[in-house]
């Protein structure tokens, strides 16, 4: 505790998220007694005082604030919330009361409460005219008129610098010393992750098949964004020769997670020959991201075409009795059938039928028939 006869001032220097805000304060000698301008000082109880006859504390040191940037924390609507916050508190130690012309010190004491370094820490004093500096420890970097400014460079955590002024009041009633800080903290960043929607879609089937088969189509759609993709549907394109009733379809595919993808299956007739072209579009509604968000225009991917020939195997059939029109009865007759592919489809599992006059039997026939 230093001698009764020096009184001492306490000046928090605070910024939120932002460059610290000059705050001064000024002891003056009025009549005997001081009175002090600036931002409202703590309660006192004990020891020495700001002014004279108030109650007093002790070697007040205020709180520090919370100074490491807390990690982003997000809420169930997608918004998220960061902070980060510093201080430096200033002490000032001076005389009560000096004879004018007599040189004599005071100190300012400078403390990074925060618990990361500050940079370009800056402390401006403003003297009135009737105070002349004799010396300053450490120098004073520069000089603007009635203001002069030391420049502590960076302060680390809890760090204390004590700037002492030898000075002398020339005349006047009081000498109010004024103090200001500056000074640049690390910044505060955020980070918004940023996403794009989107969908695949193929189409599959296969190359060929035969009239009045059915075409099996498979549709495999995948949501290949960063957010979920809502009511995805299939609207696939049908030639109008096998759309099934002659209407259009549409797939239900639901919702899909990041990543996620989902077979479709469906079939459709091939009720004529020829080639056919089939494909599809996917559509889906990106999910909101966070409340208030403006809903994201519908997402929307083609799937390519796959072609599919529909063929049609036609059947042709001859027959001859080895060049005889007439037979002796009880003699055998010899029937010989051609049949013959003209179509452009195999005519897979195909069964020869032929009708035996009444008045005949069946003996045998060839390719293992009966």
């Amino acid at each position: 505790m230093r001698n009764r006869s020096l009184a001492l001032v306490a000046i928090l220097a605070l910024a939120l998220i932002g460059f610290g805000a000059p705050i001064g304060a000024i002891a003056e000698t009025e009549g005997g007694s001081q009175t002090y301008h600036g931002p409202p000082l703590p309660p006192k109880t004990k020891g020495d005082c700001y002014f004279p006859h108030s109650p007093c504390q002790e070697d007040y040191i205020p709180s520090p604030v919370e100074s490491e940037p807390r990690v982003a924390s997000f809420d169930g609507n997608g918004w998220g919330t960061q902070s980060i916050g510093y201080n430096i508190f200033i002490e000032k130690h001076f005389p009560k009361r000096v004879y004018s012309g007599q040189p004599y010190e005071y100190t300012i004491e400078v403390t990074n409460l925060s618990d990361v370094a500050l940079e370009n820490v800056n402390i401006i004093e403003t003297f009135p005219k009737s105070f002349k500096v004799l010396s300053t420890d450490p120098a004073i970097y520069n000089t603007s008129g009635e203001k002069v400014a030391w420049a502590l460079g960076q302060m680390g955590p809890k760090e204390k610098r004590i700037i002492t002024v030898r000075g002398m009041a020339e005349n006047g009633d009081s000498v109010p010393c004024c103090t200001q800080a500056n000074f640049k903290h690390p910044d505060l960043c955020l980070a918004t992750e940023v996403v794009d929607p989107g969908l695949l879609l193929n189409v599959s089937a296969p190359q060929e098949v035969l009239r009045c088969d059915v075409i099996p189509l498979e549709f495999v759609v995948q949501n290949s964004g960063q957010t979920e993709m809502n009511n995805v549907v299939i609207l696939p394109n049908i030639p109008g020769d096998t759309s099934p009733e002659g209407k259009p379809l549409m797939l239900n595919a639901g919702d899909l997670a990041p990543g996620e993808k989902k077979t479709i299956r469906t079939v459709v007739d091939s009720q004529a020959a020829g080639a056919y072209t089939f494909s599809g579009i996917g559509q889906g509604i990106p999910a909101i991201l966070y409340e208030g968000a403006e809903a994201k225009s519908t997402v929307q991917v083609d799937s390519g075409s796959v072609n599919v020939k529909v063929l049609n195997p036609e059947l042709k059939v001859t027959a001859t009795t080895g060049g005889r029109d007439k037979q002796i009865i009880g003699r055998t007759i010899d029937y010989n059938f051609e049949v013959t592919n003209t179509g452009d489809g195999n005519a897979d599992g195909s069964t020869l039928v032929a009708t035996i006059p009444s008045n005949a039997s069946f003996r045998s026939a060839s390719d293992n028939s009966n």
